[in-house]
């Protein structure tokens, strides 16, 4: 079996239809991972893991996610999946944030099976390549606390947006000032304007929590921007139309300046996540 990043991204996008639960104590790790993101990136989705292992309500879900995801990735890279915080997946990359002992990982990288790993530096950082001589080679890199891994060139791009040389996806003002607005929560969808189509959004998110833990309701909020408060209103229509997903009820949309701002309401029971 030849693992491939798709089979993560895979996972990541049945995580919009699970993840929910937070407090106000509880941190959120997007804004920190949005900033070693280059800036050309339109989409990113971002879980919160650790959160969701302290939802009482969530618990089913989540041991049911670390036995899939161990068949995966976090296995096979030496990582204990409760040492995990948050897990993002955008084009070409996942990057997973936690407490972990890379010395763990060097070793598995050493042994993965059915892919041949070579130690490398890039930009005075260790960098390891996975089939260095395929047409698809892997990139991993360790930047603090946080785990990247996918495309090489794409991971290249991380070490150097981290450094400071290059732009990152939060120095966009529009990405910025969306994420700035969204509240924390366990699963986190942020995009450029590209992603919504026809709406003329310059960038949108949405966020999903569980206000009330026992109410068996899942949150969610959006924040939308626009060129202007003249756009934002006509768009708010279609926007609130968009927003009824997933037996989503209780919408409420307002316009707030050049932003528009939706929350809904889900049942909790609806969601699951196969188990491979």
């Amino acid at each position: 079996m030849r693992i491939k990043i798709t089979v993560v991204l895979i996972v990541l996008a049945v995580l919009t239809s699970v993840f929910t639960g937070c407090s106000p104590n509880q941190e959120n790790y997007l804004i920190e991972i949005l900033k070693i993101l280059p800036d050309d990136i339109i989409e990113v989705e971002y879980t919160g893991v650790e959160l969701m292992a302290e939802d009482p309500e969530l618990v089913d879900i989540y041991h049911e996610l670390i036995e899939s995801f161990y068949g995966a990735w976090v296995y096979l890279l030496g990582l204990d999946f409760y040492d995990i915080h948050a897990i993002v997946g955008t084009s070409g990359l996942v990057i997973i944030k936690g407490d972990f002992d890379f010395q763990n990982v060097r070793d598995a990288l050493s042994e993965f099976p059915e892919h041949e790993f070579v130690q490398d530096e890039y930009e005075g950082v260790e960098f390891w390549i996975g089939d260095p001589d395929s047409d698809e080679p892997l990139g991993i890199v360790f930047l603090e606390k946080l785990l990247v891994f996918g495309d090489v060139d794409y991971v290249k791009d991380t070490v150097r947006v981290s450094q400071k040389t290059e732009p990152s996806l939060y120095d966009n003002e529009d990405i910025k000032s969306v994420a700035d607005r969204l509240p924390s929560g366990i699963h986190v969808e942020i995009y450029t304007g590209e992603v919504v189509g026809d709406i003329p959004v310059l960038a949108g998110g949405r966020v999903l929590f569980n206000s009330v833990q026992g109410d068996e309701i899942i949150n969610s909020q959006g924040w939308y921007r626009f060129e202007s408060t003249a756009d934002a209103q006509a768009a708010l229509p279609d926007l609130e139309d968009s927003y009824q997903w997933q037996y989503t009820h209780n919408i409420d949309a307002q316009l707030k300046g050049e932003f528009v701002e939706i929350t809904g309401e889900s049942m909790i029971s609806i969601y699951t996540i196969p188990v491979s």
